[in-house]
């Protein structure tokens, strides 16, 4: 077999082999939340960090996230769907969000961030 015979069977197969195909992706253990929600007073833009209640819902699921710490909640980790979000407070009116889509990704699903602007009772 000559040189160039070589060369030319080297780069077949190197087209044959992966230089036209693309790598699966490199998923990582990380948990992500399909909501990140900010809880904030409308009229100082504060944030809100006491007596809070957050209710996602999504068909039957049902879930009631705990604070993050600063009127942060995260919510619905890694499960797509169509939620509703209801915040309550006692010394504001209730916040409501209906249709809140979050999609599954390659890997994780995508964090869509919404902010509850409460208003005072």
């Amino acid at each position: 077999m000559n040189t160039r015979t070589v060369a030319a069977s080297l780069a077949g197969m190197a087209v044959l082999l992966g230089c036209e195909t693309t790598a699966p992706p490199l998923c990582t253990l990380q948990v992500v939340p399909g909501i990140a929600l900010l809880v904030v007073e409308a009229a100082t833009a504060a944030p809100v960090l006491d007596s809070v209640t957050v209710a996602v819902r999504d068909g039957d699921f049902e879930e009631f996230p705990e604070t993050t710490g600063s009127g942060g909640f995260h919510a619905a980790h890694e499960r797509p769907g169509t939620y509703e979000v209801t915040v309550t407070h006692p010394r504001f009116e209730p916040w409501e969000r209906d249709s809140l889509r979050v999609e599954a990704g390659v890997c994780h699903v995508t964090t869509v961030g919404v902010t509850a602007e409460l208003v005072a009772r």
